[in-house]
């Protein structure tokens, strides 16, 4: 028999990216200018993915160096940026 190709690491976090494009574009079409670019909306999803953004890079590092750090602190570390940053 022979053996699967192994899939690359990264084909979770594209799959991830795609489908938060199509979420977005979704949104955009269902709410309209409310969810365009500058819109409360937009604001609201941006700081969602701002969260799970951070939320994983932490869960990464905390992995890879061993740290027993929850990935909510990447979390609460991505909305004080963006709170901070105009």
């Amino acid at each position: 028999m022979a053996k699967a190709a192994a899939r690359p690491r990264y084909a979770p976090d594209l799959w991830d990216a795609f489908f938060a494009c199509v979420a977005a574009a979704t949104l955009w079409l269902a709410a309209g200018e409310s969810a365009a670019p500058g819109g409360p909306v937009f604001a609201l999803e941006c700081v969602f993915v701002a969260g799970v953004a951070g939320g994983r890079a932490v869960g990464y590092v905390a992995k890879y160096m061993g740290w027993p750090l929850p990935p909510l602190l990447g979390m609460l570390a991505a909305g004080i940026l963006l709170r901070n940053v105009p």
